[in-house]
């Protein structure tokens, strides 16, 4: 019955074992408790009185455990098996045999959760941010192959949610190197795409060009990400576009210095700032 309740539990989680290695540890805790309680103290109690005051510094804790969010978990495990295992009855009844049977069981049962569920999963939180992580670079990438024709709030929407899914399980990864990536840079990026879409029918041909030659680098280059910095060729033509843009005589002139601006601070927060006189012509990249 525990092996069933235990992998419910949390069969929803990236990596079951250790959830269920705390709610192993902390049934312990609670099945020590219980035996003091039980073959300790209960034995000397006669009065409801005092029954209610040598519980209440236990439960009191185990109270004060729960509404601190970060040791939830905790006082939830121990309030509810203490309470639900210690079955106080009008009567005391309470024989060490059975109760040695049922605790062995109890953590046995737990124990045989985490070996099953090892069998079963193969995959751990680092794996499930890699590839939610990647579901979020070809997000990026998909808006730029759509020259940012999406919905900016809808992509807001889904990026945002990405990121609070992914944040708990950054948390979970103490060591790794994925929790030195900034997730917030994608939704940035992703929303100066899709505002780089209202400048495009003000735009002249030749600016037009620069920015969808710079929208398809960046594509492949999201397509082809792993975590690590981006290649300068992209920075290249994204100055390129600048260049065009900041030549450019139409009324969508604003709006893509401002999309092309916040995409290069997104990618290249920490490259030289751009200089129109030494960015590279379209030219030259061309040839």
């Amino acid at each position: 019955m525990m092996a069933a309740i235990g992998c419910s539990f949390y069969a929803n989680t990236d990596d079951p074992s250790v959830g269920l290695r705390g709610f192993a540890k902390w049934t312990l805790v609670a099945m020590i408790i219980i035996a003091t309680y039980l073959f300790a103290i209960l034995p000397a109690i006669s009065h409801v009185e005092v029954l209610v005051a040598v519980l209440a510094p236990a439960f009191l804790v185990f109270g004060y455990l729960i509404a601190r969010p970060a040791t939830f978990f905790i006082g939830m495990l121990l309030a509810a098996n203490t309470a639900t295992m210690m079955a106080l009855q009008e009567t005391y009844k309470a024989d060490f045999a059975s109760f040695a049977n049922s605790s062995l069981a109890f953590f046995v049962g737990t124990e045989l959760s985490v070996i099953s569920i090892r069998l079963i999963r193969s995959v751990g939180s680092e794996w499930s941010v890699r590839r939610m992580m990647r579901r979020g670079w070809i997000a990026i990438a998909e808006a730029a192959e759509r020259r940012g024709q999406r919905d900016r709030a809808v992509f807001a929407g889904v990026m945002l949610n990405r990121i609070g899914t992914l944040a708990p399980r950054l948390l979970a990864l103490k060591d790794s190197e994925l929790r030195k990536i900034d997730n917030l840079r994608e939704l940035r990026v992703g929303l100066n795409i899709v505002d780089l879409r209202r400048a495009r029918r003000h735009l002249l041909p030749r600016t037009l060009n620069a920015i969808d030659a710079m929208l398809d680098e960046l594509a492949l280059c999201f397509r082809k990400h792993d975590g690590s910095a981006m290649p300068q060729a992209l920075l290249q033509r994204i100055d390129q576009a600048m260049a065009a843009t900041v030549d450019e005589t139409g009324g969508g002139r604003t709006d893509a210095l401002i999309g092309l601006v916040g995409i290069r601070r997104g990618l290249f927060p920490d490259d030289a700032d751009y200089r129109p006189e030494i960015a590279p012509s379209l030219g030259s990249v061309a040839a």
